[in-house]
C-alpha cells in the first residue's frame, strides 16, 4: 500500500468521525423536546441595544415591536445606536419611541461598535442584562419575557430562535430560513437539550452585565458572536438556547448578497480559529472542556470541508482507497438513478420542514427546497474566495435593508409545536 493511499483512508475516517458527530448531534435534536424554562415572576431589567447604520427603511417597525413587548415597560429600555448614519434613522427611531445613542468614533464593525457603548455605558448604567439585535428585526411580543424566564434560572447568556421574515421573497431567503432551523435545532437545541453550551446566532441575544463588565465581550472581529462563544467557553459559561424567545431577521435575496454576508461569516470563524484554536483545544483537553472542544470542531468546519474534498479529489485521480472504490463498484446508471432518488427524498423533506415550522405551502416552499443543495454547497466557492485573496481584501460593510413589514404580520410565524 502506497503512502497516497494511506494518508486518503486516514484522512477518510477522520472526516467521517467528523461527520457522525455533528449527525448524532441531530438525532439527539430531534429526539428530544425543547426546554421549558421556568416561569420567573421576578422581572429583571432589560437593556436593547440596536446598533444601525443607514436603516431608516426598518428601524421603525423594529422599534415598534420592541415597544410592543408583553413585558412592564419600566422593566426595559430601546436604544438605537445610530453609527455613522447619513439617512433619517435617528430621527425615525426617535419618532417611535427608542433613545438615541450616536456613535461617530472610529468603529468598523458591529462587534466594535457594541463594545464602545458597553465601554461608555459600564459605570453609568443599572441594568440586570443586555439584549442584542440587528435593525432589520422584528420582535415577538413574548421575548422579554420568556428571556426573562431564563435569567430567572441563572443563565447569563442566551440564544432566542432566529427565524425569516421574508422567507418566501426568493429562492435565497427561503434556503437561509431552512439553514437556520438546522442551526436552532441540531446546534442550539441539540446541545442545550443535553446540559451543554448552545452557539450564538448574531442577533436576538441575551448577555448579563456581569459578562460585559469582565470584558468577555470582545467586538474585535466581523463576527462578534463566535467570538464572544469562544471567550464564553474558555471562561466556562454556558449559553442557553430560548426557543420561544423569537426574531424575525431579514435574510438575503440574491446570491451575490448572499456571497458577500457568507465571505463575511467565513473570514470571523477563520480570524477566530486563528486566535481561540489553539487555546481551545488545549483546555479541551486540560480542563476536559466539551464547550471548547466542540467550539474548536465548529471553527474548523470549513477547513474539514475542503480537506473532505480535496481527499476524494485526490482518491479519484490516483485511485486509492475511498469514496470513489464504493461508487465505482456500482453501475452508472444505478447510481443516477439513487441520486435522483436521494435528491427528491432530501426535497420532500425540507418541503416537510419548512411547512412544519414556518406553515409554507409546496409551492411556497419547493423552489427554495430544490436549491438548498447548492446553497449549501456554495461555502466552495466562497472557501476559494478567502484563499485566495478574499480576507485581505475583505472590509464589513452593512448589507442594506428593505423589507419594511410589522410584527402583526409575522403573528402566527415561527410558532411550531415543539418536538
Amino acid at each position: 500500500m502506497t503512502g497516497v493511499e494511506i494518508l486518503c483512508i486516514i484522512l477518510t475516517a477522520i472526516m467521517g468521525v467528523y461527520g457522525a458527530y455533528y449527525v448524532v448531534f441531530g438525532i439527539i435534536g430531534l429526539l428530544h423536546r425543547y426546554h421549558n424554562f421556568a416561569h420567573c415572576e421576578k422581572k429583571h431589567h432589560f437593556t436593547v441595544l440596536v446598533p444601525a447604520r443607514n436603516e431608516e427603511a426598518v428601524i421603525g417597525e423594529c422599534v415598534d415591536s420592541l415597544k410592543k413587548q408583553h413585558y412592564p415597560k419600566n422593566c426595559y429600555t430601546i436604544n438605537v445606536i445610530c453609527d455613522h448614519c447619513t439617512d433619517r434613522t435617528a430621527e425615525i427611531a426617535r419618532k417611535h419611541g427608542a433613545q438615541i445613542i450616536i456613535n461617530e468614533a472610529d468603529t468598523h464593525s458591529k462587534g466594535e461598535v457594541l463594545r464602545r457603548v458597553f465601554h461608555l455605558t459600564k459605570k453609568r448604567i443599572r441594568t440586570d442584562a443586555y439584549i442584542i439585535f440587528d435593525a432589520d428585526n422584528l420582535v415577538d411580543p413574548d421575548y422579554l419575557s420568556r428571556m426573562n424566564d431564563a435569567y430567572g434560572e441563572g443563565y447569563r447568556v442566551a440564544q432566542g430562535r432566529r427565524v425569516g421574515k421574508n422567507i418566501g421573497d426568493s429562492w435565497v431567503s427561503t434556503c437561509y430560513e431552512l439553514f437556520f432551523i438546522i442551526q436552532n435545532n441540531f446546534l442550539n437545541h441539540a446541545r442545550f437539550c443535553v446540559g451543554k453550551s448552545s452557539y450564538l446566532n448574531g442577533t436576538g441575544v441575551m448577555i448579563s452585565k456581569d459578562i460585559v463588565d469582565r470584558d468577555l465581550f470582545l467586538g474585535r472581529s466581523v463576527t462578534e458572536d463566535m467570538e464572544l462563544e469562544a471567550n464564553l467557553a474558555l471562561s466556562g459559561v454556558n449559553i442557553a438556547y430560548v426557543h420561544e424567545a423569537v426574531t424575525y431577521d431579514e435574510y438575503p435575496l440574491t446570491a451575490g448578497t448572499a456571497l458577500k454576508q457568507l465571505l463575511r461569516w467565513y473570514t470571523g470563524q477563520m480570524e477566530c480559529l486563528r486566535r481561540f484554536g489553539g487555546t481551545l483545544l488545549k483546555n479541551a483537553f486540560q480542563k476536559k472542556s466539551f464547550a471548547c472542544l466542540d467550539k474548536f470542531l465548529f471553527f474548523i468546519m470549513q477547513i474539514v470541508s475542503m480537506v473532505s474534498l480535496g481527499v476524494q479529489i485526490l482518491c479519484a485521480v490516483t485511485g486509492a482507497p475511498g469514496i470513489n472504490v464504493i461508487l465505482a463498484a456500482i453501475p452508472a446508471a444505478v447510481l443516477a438513478l439513487a441520486a435522483a432518488v436521494i435528491y427528491l427524498a432530501v426535497t420532500l423533506a425540507l418541503v416537510f420542514v419548512l411547512r412544519h415550522f414556518r406553515g409554507q405551502t409546496a409551492a411556497q416552499s419547493l423552489p427554495g427546497a430544490l436549491m438548498f443543495p447548492v446553497f449549501m454547497n456554495v461555502w466552495i466557492p466562497v472557501s476559494l474566495m478567502w484563499m485566495f485573496g478574499g480576507a485581505k481584501k475583505y472590509r464589513w460593510e452593512p448589507i442594506r435593508h428593505v423589507r419594511s413589514l410589522n410584527i402583526e404580520d409575522m403573528q402566527h410565524a415561527g410558532r411550531e409545536e415543539s418536538a
